[in-house]
């Protein structure tokens, strides 16, 4: 593992950073590509659902910025008569209007005029079939938007319920503008129904998860800074544990492994949305069940000396974004998506999901390396 932090690297991200100063100059410039004013526009949001997901919170992150840009943001939810419209973790004040339409009815014919109609899941794309009375060509029906954020479907997961691959295949067809999340589903879509779907990425607000981290200094910054208690190794790990795509039972392993091999405690936080139940565990294991969102950059930004992430497969990857953010060292699954961003032994270090040896020796370099960390940390600012 030489290669990692040999100077041509370090050359390599020194000219990364400088395009993306020059980057972030051209676009706040007068002249520059900043946003240009656009008229205002009515736009509504079909919420698919209320889990805590990165697509969600890109959703709702959405909503906010159109508010703020002047458009009239409308969220529109499909539940039993006094189910909330927005999910309970979202601001109050992320859409100018809330919209309940009862289980059964057909979203185009409960919809006010709007100039646009974003989806944020598939299945509400059923909405639009002429099966199920839709009407997507009809001249007062509005263009609809769908963005696909990823899931089993798009990657053809064996485990996906047969039935709503159907549907998936037949939503496909549809005359709606299609959106992508990252190349990984852009080229999925091309590949499998020739569809052109231009890739609108998912971001974190770096600044919100900490200042400690907000810079390339984060090198120069004492050990002490970096890790919790003295002698005692810390891991982060994040996400549901009952989704099988999350692929905890390699993690666990990989952490039992590192902590018999580590002359250290190895003590790991798990931030999930249910609590998870496991055993024969050879670490202390720290559980954060359901936090509120607002809580997530200081808990990244705690000083985990470690970000594992094992993932089969992934649209996007919020959790290692978030964790580059807050200037955690990250090992990550090649799970597609967090190509978007991840460069494995410049960002970060990577293996296949199934690798449980290379895992390990990842985890393990990160812990007992700082060459190793704070390679990662400087590589990890060209993101």
């Amino acid at each position: 593992m030489d290669w990692i932090w040999h100077p041509d690297n370090m050359r390599v991200v020194d000219d990364l950073l400088a395009a993306r100063d020059a980057r972030r100059a051209w676009r706040s410039s007068p002249s520059g590509g900043g946003l240009r004013a656009l008229p205002r526009m009515r736009i509504a949001y079909f919420i698919p659902h209320h889990n805590v997901t990165g697509g969600m919170k890109m959703i709702v992150a959405q909503l906010e910025k159109l508010r703020d840009l002047g458009h009239w943001v409308l969220a529109v939810y499909r539940g039993p008569p006094g189910s909330p419209v927005l999910p309970p973790w979202a601001s109050a004040t992320a859409a100018d209007e809330l919209l309940l339409i009862p289980p059964g009815a057909n979203i185009q014919s409960e919809l006010p005029y709007v100039d646009v109609l974003m989806v944020g899941y598939f299945t509400q794309l059923l909405d639009f079939l002429p099966s199920h009375g839709g009407r997507l060509a009809s001249v007062s029906s509005p263009p609809v938007v769908y963005w696909d954020q990823g899931h089993e479907h798009v990657f053809n997961d064996p485990g996906a319920h047969p039935d709503w691959d159907v549907v998936w295949h037949k939503v496909m067809h549809l005359p709606t503008v299609l959106l992508s999340v990252s190349d990984a589903v852009q080229d999925i879509l091309l590949n499998n129904f020739c569809r052109i779907a231009p890739v609108v990425p998912n971001a974190v607000h770096s600044q919100a998860y900490s200042t400690l981290y907000a810079h390339c200094s984060i090198i120069r910054l004492p050990r002490a800074c970096l890790c919790g208690a003295a002698g005692v190794k810390s891991v982060l790990i994040v996400g549901n544990p009952y989704l099988p795509l999350k692929n905890f039972e390699t993690a666990l392993l990989v952490l039992n492994t590192v902590a018999a091999a580590c002359p250290f405690p190895l003590h790991v936080t798990w931030v999930c949305q249910v609590a998870p139940r496991v055993q024969h565990l050879q670490f202390v294991l720290h559980v954060i069940e359901n936090p509120p969102q607002s809580a997530l950059p200081e808990i990244f930004s705690r000083g985990y000396d470690c970000l594992l992430f094992t993932s089969k497969y992934e649209a996007w990857g919020m959790p290692v974004l978030e964790a580059m953010a807050a200037g955690v060292p990250v090992v990550t699954s090649a799970c597609f998506g967090v190509s978007a961003f991840c460069v494995p032994g410049l960002n970060c270090l990577q293996a296949l999901p199934s690798d449980v040896p290379t895992l390990t020796a990842h985890v393990l370099a990160i812990l007992m390396n700082d060459t190793v960390r704070y390679h990662l940390l400087y590589g990890r600012a060209c993101v």
